[in-house]
């Protein structure tokens, strides 16, 4: 466990967060300094994969703004929510039938519709995938023939033979994996068409995967087609760069999701993926009167 970040109040040390870092070249080898390889369960992470199964299926019926929809992990803007009635309306899916309820995992807070869950755009694709192959409506558990395929790809990715699994926050499948695994089969995909589509499609439609402020988004904005980036719940963020292949993880271990914005940014930097200050990612605590009262600093692990 490495010491990532530390938030001060003042002028003195409020919390430090550790976390752990884990970085593969473009063979899928290991770091020498970055090699971190404990497991954790991929989250929203994992969210191109599912996709790509799910656009195996319905192919042109799961493109652009729909496809990257399915990707995001929204924050319910204007523009996000508008396309998610206009997917349940293509597709022919009523609200009722998305199973990821209404609680919304990253507001933490009860919510009047199920399309402003933020992983309602990957719910509508997966019983649109389970509709085109008229398989059974129960598409959340993890013994569903489209579950099963999605298990199946992740699989050959990770050229494992078995992958536990568990309930992610919004009902579907999550995937336990070590960090190691999670880099190197995104630097696999970085290699295949179908999953270079996918991460060009998001790289076209950047504003919809997260909201303003989230750096998987600001990252893909600042520098369009050279990165994909993909955050998951806990402080669990993946950043592969589509130039050099090459993947990195990382994974605040209290879960601190504003923490791992800011030391993917000092990390990148530091990678020289970044130019220093080129992206602006909010490091102030602020009062309830919107003062500044104390900031979060990511620290150098290279």
């Amino acid at each position: 466990m490495r010491k990532l970040a530390i938030k001060t109040r003042g002028n003195l040390t409020e919390t430090i967060h550790y976390g752990y870092l884990s970085l593969v070249d473009s063979q899928g080898r290991l770091d020498k300094t970055l090699n971190d390889k404990e497991s954790f369960f991929v989250r929203s992470c994992i969210k191109p994969i599912q996709a790509k199964v799910c656009k195996d299926i319905l192919e042109n019926k799961l493109t652009n703004e729909y496809l990257t929809m399915a990707v995001a992990s929204h924050l319910a803007s204007t523009q996000q929510i508008d396309l998610l009635k206009q997917m349940l309306n293509f597709y022919g899916i009523d609200e009722s039938e998305l199973y990821c309820g209404l609680h919304s995992t990253e507001n933490k807070k009860v919510i009047s519709s199920k399309i402003h869950h933020n992983c309602a755009g990957k719910h509508i694709a997966q019983i649109a995938a389970t509709k085109e192959m008229s398989f059974s409506s129960d598409y959340h558990t993890k013994n569903h023939k489209l579950q099963l395929k999605i298990l199946d790809e992740l699989k050959r990715l990770t050229e494992l033979d078995s992958i536990t699994t568990a309930t992610d926050g919004c009902g579907l499948p999550t995937f336990y994996l070590s960090l190691e695994k999670l880099a190197q089969l995104f630097t696999k995909t970085s290699f295949e068409k179908s999953y270079l589509d996918i991460y060009n499609t998001v790289n076209r439609h950047a504003s919809l995967i997260s909201g303003k402020g989230k750096f998987d988004q600001e990252l893909m904005l600042h520098a369009p087609h050279k990165f994909f980036a993909k955050s998951g719940a806990d402080g669990l963020l993946v950043v592969l760069n589509l130039e050099s292949k090459e993947t990195l993880v990382i994974k605040i271990s209290d879960g601190e999701k504003r923490v791992k914005d800011i030391v993917a940014k000092k990390i990148l930097e530091d990678l020289n993926w970044i130019r220093p200050n080129s992206i602006n990612i909010d490091q102030n605590i602020y009062s309830s009167q919107g003062h500044i009262v104390g900031e979060v600093e990511g620290f150098s692990c290279l």
